[in-house]
């Protein structure tokens, strides 16, 4: 167990260390702050909206560029690993697959969170500067965008586990997009049933699978500086934090099993 915890925590430190030096930050980086320049222009065409235009494409970059990075470090690193053979010492040793899967796990949530971090650092200091406050809600907001982070580098892992790179990438990508449509789909869902529709029943038990991305979002809030509601930060970090640790475990247990690497 102490070799195991010992094992992906340095696979995790190594992981971290590389993502930061890969140029996928870099550039991430560089959009949100093109991002946060785009929205003072338009902040500066409707007077009295700078505030709510800047935290609004602020945050939206920082949950959209956020999620697409995580997702492409995700696949690339482990793949790099299994491509290169780099792992195949670690894997060869008494390593339990589980523990390189948490490692890598780890190091990019990590590096992700650096990034997230210094996105919405950006945007509130772009606030600041035009002397408005910065909304509670704004750091709420950050705080389930790092949340969200989670649940996208667990499922883009899972999909890594189990098929190749670019099939990795398609399918988390789908499940990005069904994610941010899940309220959709329950509202519709749940209006399928009441009309005695069966596949009204199939897709709210298909709306259970995929993660509801709405339950990690406070941008409205915070662009509209509105307060937050009430326990809703803890409901969906609870939420979040189930969803990744039952996705890692499954990518765990998929790697493990499988018998060619």
């Amino acid at each position: 167990m102490k070799n195991s915890l010992r094992g992906a925590l340095i696979i995790g430190t190594a992981t971290f260390i590389e993502a930061l030096r890969s140029r996928i930050l870099v550039v991430s980086l560089f959009f949100a702050l093109i991002l946060v320049g785009l929205s003072v222009t338009a902040a500066s065409i409707s007077f009295g909206e700078q505030s709510r235009l800047i935290i609004d494409v602020g945050l939206a970059a920082a949950s959209a560029l956020g999620s697409l990075i995580a997702m492409s470090l995700a696949v690339v690193s482990f793949a790099s690993e299994l491509t290169r053979r780099t792992a195949y010492p670690l894997l060869a040793r008494p390593l339990p697959r589980g523990a390189f899967v948490a490692g890598k796990y780890l190091g990019i949530v990590a590096a992700m969170e650096v990034v997230v971090v210094l996105m919405g650092l950006a945007t509130a200091v772009t606030v600041w500067l035009f002397g408005d406050p910065v909304p509670t809600a704004l750091w709420g907001s950050l705080w389930l965008t790092g949340i969200e982070i989670l649940v996208v580098v667990a499922v883009a892992l899972m999909f890594s586990t189990m098929t190749v790179p670019v099939l990795a990438a398609t399918y988390t990508i789908g499940v990005l997009i069904v994610g941010n449509l899940s309220a959709d789909v329950l509202r519709y869902a749940v209006r399928l049933e009441q009309d005695g529709v069966l596949f009204g029943t199939v897709l709210h038990g298909f709306y259970f699978v995929f993660p509801d991305f709405e339950k990690l979002s406070l941008r409205s809030q915070a662009a509209n500086n509105l307060a937050m509601p009430a326990d809703f930060a803890m409901t969906g970090t609870g939420y979040g934090l189930a969803y990744a640790c039952t996705t890692l475990l499954l990518a765990i247990i998929i790697f493990s099993r499988r018998e060619a690497i």
